[in-house]
């Protein structure tokens, strides 16, 4: 469709704008319906459609600084979670709760799983999926933006003590970081440059090790879930004994591919390709009485050992 100067510019130039809103309506139709699917209640879809709307047609209150709205979750239980239009909060949730992406594999009985973490843990829908679904389970997330985190802990406070919510980057070693991207989902990190833009997001990087040593240093990690945007490589790379601590791991294969999957294997982790959901993704898991071949669990004090 073509569009000639003419007596008319006005005109002209709003149905050149509406020829450029067209590529954008099945995009904002796929993500209206599926977050509909996921709300709870027609006030929570009518909730769920708003945040769509404001996301994909305007221009105003969007974006991770824009304030969160409340949606009623069905994977919640009627809770709300918090969500910003303009952002990937809604594509995540639904990813989670539709999908499922974040779930333990079956091997892992949900009645044995006491802790979780999840690096990349973005606005906090699978740490709230998980609370629900594993009552007894302590859960520790990690995310680099800090407007991500602060949505986070928002959306999981309702649990008090039994989720928490680190703002750092995971690492290969301790730095500072540079958080880069410009959607809600997807951010990167890289190590801090003096010539960094101003204005630009830096963040302290962590490592596995450090991490669980100061905030989950007791016990088996029963499912760790990582996606961290194309770290996943260098972290395993530059493993430590963390490792030896995991039952199961979930990563997204697309950012670390077949080196994690062979580091996994070396470690003594069954592995298998979910295409299932959203993305391909790699899983790890633990043969039950398989010792990892340098277990230090005992230097983490686990109790089941005692």
């Amino acid at each position: 469709m073509a569009f000639t100067r003419g007596s008319h510019p006005a005109r002209q130039d709003n149905l050149a704008r509406l020829w450029r809103l067209r590529g954008r309506v099945g995009p904002f139709a796929r993500q209206t319906l599926r977050a509909t699917e996921i709300a709870q209640g027609w006030r929570g879809d009518v909730r769920a459609i708003r945040v769509a709307f404001a996301g994909q047609l305007t221009g105003r209150g969007r974006g991770p600084d824009a304030p969160s709205r409340p949606v009623s979750m069905k994977e919640l239980g009627g809770e709300e979670l918090f969500v910003r239009p303009g952002t990937s909060d809604m594509v995540n949730a639904a990813g989670d709760y539709l999908d499922r992406i974040h779930m333990p594999p079956p091997e892992i009985a949900p009645a044995e799983i006491r802790q979780i973490v999840e690096l990349g843990c973005n606005n906090g829908s699978a740490m709230a999926s998980f609370a629900i679904r594993f009552p007894q389970a302590r859960i520790l997330g990690v995310e680099p933006d800090p407007r991500n985190a602060a949505l986070a802990r928002r959306n999981v406070a309702r649990f008090g003590g039994r989720c928490e919510v680190v703002h750092a980057g995971i690492w290969d070693e301790e730095t500072e970081l540079t958080v880069e991207g410009d959607q809600a989902f997807g951010y990167t990190v890289r190590s801090s440059l003096p010539g960094d833009p101003p204005g630009s997001i830096h963040v302290p990087s962590i490592t596995i090790d450090a991490l669980l040593d100061r905030h989950m240093p007791e016990g088996e990690i029963d499912f760790l879930y990582v996606t961290i945007e194309g770290a996943e490589s260098r972290v395993l790379r530059a493993v430590g004994h963390w490792i030896d601590r995991v039952r199961c791991i979930r990563l997204d294969w697309g950012r670390g591919g077949d080196p994690c999957r062979r580091e996994l294997e070396r470690r003594g982790f069954e592995t298998r390709l979910d295409l299932e959901g959203s993305g391909v993704w790699t899983i790890g898991v633990r043969p039950k009485g398989r010792r990892p071949p340098s277990s230090r669990l005992s230097d983490h004090g686990d109790p089941r050992n005692r």
